[in-house]
């Protein structure tokens, strides 16, 4: 795989496998992909020989595989081309950046709607979190009965529903 596959790639697993505790696994990045388990597994096996993706064997179910970006991952996508993309969304005003929400938001629904696709959401946005919630964390899914730090918050979930 080439340079821009591998980039693109590494994009595509920040934005999903890189999200919440329970997105971080080959299935919810399928989910999350709308590919098949065969291009995951053939696209995660890429990025881990190149060493942007690691995997290791979850403790608590043995049988299940977390995924986590190295940090020539993370910096692979420090260096994207889409951070100029956001940059320049930055630098419009407030007002033409939600008018730019607001239509790609539409956008989106309609898609998912005209494909049956299943829509991905941040942590805070969900129906289950609890922000400022009880213990060590800073916030808690109460859907997974999970402890969520300040930065898992705005990560994308496979388990998100809308609040």
């Amino acid at each position: 795989m080439g340079g821009d596959g591998k980039r693109k790639n590494a994009r595509l697993f920040g934005k999903a496998g890189g999200g919440g505790i329970e997105s971080r696994t080959p299935g919810a990045l399928t989910a999350y992909l709308g590919v098949t388990k065969g291009t995951v597994s053939q696209t995660l096996m890429s990025l881990e020989r190149a060493g942007l993706v690691s995997k290791t064997i979850d403790a608590a179910d043995r049988r299940s595989v977390k995924l986590e970006l190295t940090d020539a991952g993370r910096d692979r996508l420090r260096r994207d081309e889409i951070a100029r993309v956001q940059a320049m969304v930055d630098a419009m005003l407030e007002l033409d950046r939600l008018r730019l929400d607001d239509a790609l938001r539409q956008l989106l629904k309609t898609r998912l709607e005209l494909e049956g696709g299943r829509a991905f959401g941040l942590c805070r946005t969900c129906r289950h979190f609890a922000a400022d919630a009880r213990g060590p964390a800073k916030h808690h899914c109460r859907l997974l009965d999970e402890p969520l730090a300040d930065a898992e918050a705005d990560e994308i979930c496979y388990e998100q529903e809308a609040a």
